[in-house]
C-alpha cells in the first residue's frame, strides 16, 4: 500500500507538471485572441504611416519651431504633437453618448454568466 501511495504522489506530481508545460506552452503559441471582431484592415495604416514618415522628415530637416507654430499646432488638436491626426476617431463626450459605459457591460456580461444574480 505504501508502494502504490508513493507511486501515485510521484504520478500527481507529473502530471501537474505535464500541465503546467502545456498551460504555458499553449499561452505563448496561440495568438491573441480578443473579444468581438476588430473591423479594421491592415493595409488602411499604410497612407497614415506614410504621412507620418514625411512629417518625421520634414521635422528633423527643418530648423527648430517657433513658439507661435507650436501653439497653432497645439491648436488643431489635443496637444503640439498629435496635432489633428485622427481627431475624428477620438473618443469625446461630445460621440460617446451613446456608448454603454463600462461598469454596465461588466454588469450585463456577469448578468448573462449568473443570471438572477
Amino acid at each position: 500500500m505504501l508502494v502504490f501511495n508513493n507511486f501515485r504522489s510521484q504520478l500527481t506530481k507529473a502530471v501537474m507538471v505535464l500541465l503546467a508545460c502545456g498551460v504555458l506552452l499553449f499561452s505563448t503559441a496561440a495568438p491573441a485572441m480578443a473579444f468581438g471582431s476588430s473591423s479594421s484592415n491592415p493595409s488602411d495604416g499604410v497612407t497614415e504611416m506614410n504621412t507620418l514618415k514625411e512629417t518625421s522628415k520634414r521635422a528633423v530637416n527643418s530648423e527648430p519651431r517657433s513658439r507661435e507654430e507650436v501653439q497653432r499646432k497645439a491648436q488643431e488638436g489635443p496637444n503640439s504633437v498629435q496635432g489633428g491626426a485622427d481627431l475624428n476617431k477620438m473618443n469625446t463626450p461630445e460621440n460617446s453618448r451613446q456608448a454603454t459605459p463600462v461598469g454596465e457591460q461588466i454588469e450585463n456580461a456577469i448578468e448573462s454568466v449568473m443570471p438572477g444574480r
